[in-house]
């Protein structure tokens, strides 16, 4: 069994650093992965870049909803460690994990049923409904085993350990931006599936993910057990405990997204090219937000453990955040114009991403999951 990492003591600059940065890399693939998606599929043409930007606001959507599970396990094991109750860690572990199949599985079902309706509602055209069902729906296939492997790091993170879960994320990455090529065009082999094929790439990474985070599990990385999970009964005051905790901080992320929800509506007025372009800025947009995600986390993590072993070391805890973050925050705002030009070249309109740092900080501080 690892040793859980106890971050209540030691220097706070270095701790939140080396906390952070294993999810920073992890996040940096993850956009490299949005960028390769959107890169391979726009040779397809407009409206099948379309159907991807569409779709992604449904896949938004649900991570949003998921958050409120990662946010509510994160906050209550890295306190229960900090308190030094591994049981507790292990129970509410367990109890996330049901609560990620329970919601995946429902939210799976629904979407795949109403898929044409929700891309209609978007006012996406024929053709792009068309293109997005398929891609679409096989995303809500997968989505089981992505909320498992988020919650699969929300666990390793509030033990301390950022590199194990960044290294179960990057093998499926790495892996995608492989596959994705190959299932969009049909290369030797692999069936021609255009934009479909995109969403299986992803499928099949995931679900090699969830299996390097079954094999660290197995090897006894992760510092408590999660043995007889199968055997461990739903707790419905359990759950809404952890969703009580996760609802406040995920709230930001949930109204951010019903916001496009409307806003790609008005996109779609002036047609499928819009929509395209719309989704180059979305994803220069988050490669400030999965930055800074890297050192939410990290800030969480302490703030949690340091809740559970003694409240002294709190705020600076969040301060020291907010330190790296501002410097990223002026990084981002002088390359805004490289960001544009690498893109849709010099002269035209577009953007790097605005930095939502004072959001993500309060969400680090008060993820410390205060809670009866």
């Amino acid at each position: 069994m690892a040793k859980i990492k106890n971050i209540t003591d030691g220097p706070i600059l270095s701790t939140i650093f080396n906390l952070a940065w294993p999810v920073v890399i992890g996040m940096a693939l993850e956009f490299a992965l949005n960028i390769t998606d959107y890169f391979w599929v726009g040779f397809l043409g407009t409206p099948e870049q379309d159907a991807i930007t569409t779709s992604m606001i449904v896949t938004w959507t649900l991570f949003a909803v998921n958050a409120i599970i990662v946010t509510g396990l994160t906050a209550i094991i890295s306190r229960s460690i900090g308190a030094g109750n591994l049981e507790d860690a292990s129970y509410y572990a367990k109890q996330g994990l049901i609560m990620a199949i329970s919601v995946g599985m429902i939210a799976g079902t629904v979407g795949f049923i109403f898929t044409p309706n929700v891309l209609s509602f978007m006012k996406a055209s024929p053709q792009v409904v068309e293109l997005g069902i398929p891609y679409l729906r096989i995303f809500f296939i997968a989505i089981v085993i992505l909320f498992i492997n988020d919650s699969m790091g929300s666990i390793f993170r509030a033990s301390g350990d950022t590199k194990l879960p960044t290294i179960a994320f990057a093998t499926g990455t790495v892996l995608n931006l492989f596959l994705d090529p190959l299932f969009i065009f049909g290369w030797g082999p692999f069936p021609k599936m255009g934009v479909a094929g995109a969403a299986f790439a992803t499928a099949i990474s995931v679900l090699v993910a969830l299996l390097v985070f079954i094999v660290l599990i197995l090897k006894g990385r992760l510092g408590f057990s999660l043995a007889g999970i199968h055997r461990t009964k739903a707790n419905l005051k359990s759950m809404l405990k952890i969703a009580k905790i996760g609802l406040p901080i995920s709230t930001q992320n949930i109204v951010f997204v019903v916001v496009y929800w409307f806003i790609i509506q008005i996109v779609h007025h002036y047609g499928d090219n819009a929509g395209a372009a719309m989704g180059i800025g979305n994803r220069m947009e988050a490669l400030s937000y999965l930055t800074t995600f890297g050192f939410s986390v990290a800030a969480s993590t302490m703030v949690g453990q340091n809740l559970g072993g003694g409240p002294g070391r709190l705020g600076y805890g969040g301060y020291s955040g907010h330190y790296y973050l501002y410097r990223f925050g002026v990084f981002c705002h002088d390359s805004q114009s490289h960001c544009r030009n690498f893109f849709i070249g010099p002269g035209h309109g577009g953007y790097c991403g605005r930095l939502s740092v004072h959001f993500r900080l309060i969400s680090s501080i008060y993820g410390r999951g205060d809670y009866a």
